[in-house]
């Protein structure tokens, strides 16, 4: 921390609709844990020590929750998470668009 600063950084937390829909599909159990985690993402990716970047995809996050996964991009500069998917593993990597290789 920056002498002068008020605080630690903090990251807005948005979730896309459908993430939201599916949050809101869990049972209780799941859904407060995944709660819980999509709260200390606030402090940023690096606060969630689960949290991995998905080199294979553009720009994504993963933070495994149990079986399920919260997928998300960080915008870095605007301090902004947005939560884009919470699935189950087996699913939640279907149709996420691919970091282009280099030939």
């Amino acid at each position: 921390m920056q002498s002068g600063s008020s605080g630690p950084i903090r990251y807005r937390v948005e979730l896309v609709a459908s993430a939201q829909a599916e949050r809101r599909q869990l049972a209780p159990v799941p859904r407060g844990r995944v709660k819980e985690h999509i709260r200390a993402l606030s402090r940023g990716p690096f606060a969630v020590p689960q949290a991995k970047r998905l080199d294979q995809y553009d720009a994504k996050w993963s933070i495994p929750v149990g079986e399920l996964r919260i997928v998300f991009d960080v915008d870095w500069d605007a301090r902004l998470i947005t939560v884009e998917r919470i699935q189950p593993r087996r699913r939640v990597y279907i149709g996420l668009r691919q970091r282009r290789r280099r030939p």
